[in-house]
């Protein structure tokens, strides 16, 4: 791609936004080191949570004046502004009951399960969180990626740089983008980054002609109620879980000589260049189950549950126990969502479940490219059953797990994770005075 301002090669999303970032570069704050001393550092929460009130200059200087890590963690990761911001929105919520949550994502339950003390500043506090580079590149991808099956099969492939490009000229200009980088020159490399995502997908599969044919759905959003059982706590039940989802694409799969695979039925030219094709109600089509039963003359079998990851695939460098883990760990909101689809269904796939789960790296480390990892259900009926009934039991229990921590009423017995990226490490000494709780 070139930027038509100049004729010189651009090959990121900078044209229009990076002229308006230079003329309005973000300002910098330098990073720090620094011990932890749980007295000190609630003195710099309290030091900070006063900083709405003046300039940003004092804010900085009143926090520095406490020589803590969390001087650097508050000022250097969040600045002084979000971390005003979540200190008076964690005060305001401590004076509150704990809310039961009306319903659960599988996200949701994968967060709590990973750090219930995160579960608790993001899905129940609704803390403000700091604008990420890394999270705005993944929904700036899966929203190109699924905007791209809008436009007609022949210019998917051309058009992928230029969806972006557009996405991000708009979402730029929401609150908090424009902060989220220190110079243009970083702005550029971050747009790189993910064009080079969408490199690697149209390297992996051809969006003119996926390999399994037009999507049956995408972005599309799945419910059902699970019937939680009796309480924990003592109380007679618990109300019905609510389970919500939201599956990046839903792919035709087909049964072939006892096998399940995928089946990319033939196109003629004028397939290809049919305006209508993948258009308006590419969203959820059964045009495209049609297209592949009269190619195949086979059974459809059912379908496979595609969801985009813009990190790198896990490595299996680890023993055969953790390796397994990390595996399970990445497939199970998939597994959720083939519990969704099993409990109440999708009415535009007639009844068909989920047959394979597919997760599709875009990253690459390695430089070598984009990497899917599958998951096959079982085909026979009772272990199938048996699979996702698993996967519910893990999910009710996680209800029972928050139902009693919210009756308990303490927020301290939410507890933080170890992971040294967590959120919950920088709102944590904000929210509770410590880094400790």
């Amino acid at each position: 791609p070139r930027d038509q301002s100049d004729g010189s090669p651009m090959d990121c999303l900078l044209d229009v936004a990076s002229r308006e970032l230079a003329a309005n570069p973000t300002d910098k704050v330098d990073d720090g080191s620094a011990t932890s001393e749980a007295g000190a550092a609630a003195a710099a929460a309290a030091a900070v949570a006063a900083a709405p009130a003046m300039p940003e200059a004092s804010a900085v200087a009143a926090a520095s004046a406490v020589p803590t890590a969390l001087t650097s963690v508050v000022l250097a990761r969040l600045g002084p502004h979000h971390a005003s911001a979540i200190a008076e929105a964690a005060a305001l919520k401590r004076r509150e009951p704990l809310p039961m949550p009306l319903r659960l994502s599988p996200t949701a339950v994968s967060t709590f399960k990973a750090c219930p003390q995160l579960f608790l500043f993001r899905n129940l506090w609704k803390l403000p969180e700091p604008p990420s580079a890394v999270l705005t590149k993944g929904i700036l991808v899966h929203a190109t990626l699924d905007e791209i099956f809008e436009l007609p099969p022949v210019e998917r492939r051309t058009q992928l740089h230029e969806v972006l490009r557009n996405k991000w000229r708009s979402e730029r200009k929401k609150p908090g983008n424009r902060a989220l980088f220190k110079s243009r020159e970083e702005e550029r490399q971050w747009g790189l980054e993910c064009l080079h995502l969408l490199d690697n997908y149209a390297a992996f599969e051809d969006p003119a002609r996926p390999p399994a044919g037009e999507p049956l759905a995408r972005e599309a959003w799945l419910e059902c109620q699970l019937d939680a059982g009796k309480s924990d706590t003592g109380a007679p039940s618990l109300e019905p879980l609510t389970m919500v989802g939201k599956v990046d694409r839903l792919d035709q799969l087909v049964r072939h000589r006892g096998e399940l695979r995928y089946e990319q039925p033939e196109m003629n030219s004028a397939d290809e260049n049919d305006d209508d094709h993948g258009g308006s109600n590419a969203k959820v089509s059964g045009e495209a189950e049609q297209i592949v039963a009269q190619a195949s003359n086979v059974p459809l079998a059912g379908v496979t549950i595609v969801d985009y990851k813009t990190g790198n695939a896990p490595s299996q460098k680890y023993s055969d126990a953790a390796n397994e883990r990390i595996r399970d760990e990445a497939f199970f909101q998939l597994r959720c969502y083939a519990l969704l689809l099993w409990r109440k269904g999708l009415p535009s796939l007639n009844g068909r479940l989920a047959a394979r789960l597919r997760l599709l790296y875009l990253g690459d480390a390695d430089g070598s490219g984009a990497t899917s990892v599958e998951e096959d259900l079982p085909t026979d009926e009772a272990e199938y059953e048996a699979v996702l009934r698993k996967v519910e039991a893990e999910v009710i229990s996680v209800w029972r797990e928050i139902d009693a921590l919210v009756a308990a009423g303490d927020a301290r017995g939410f507890r933080h994770c170890s992971r040294p990226f967590c959120f919950c490490h920088d709102a944590r000494p904000l929210v509770f005075g410590t880094r400790d709780d």
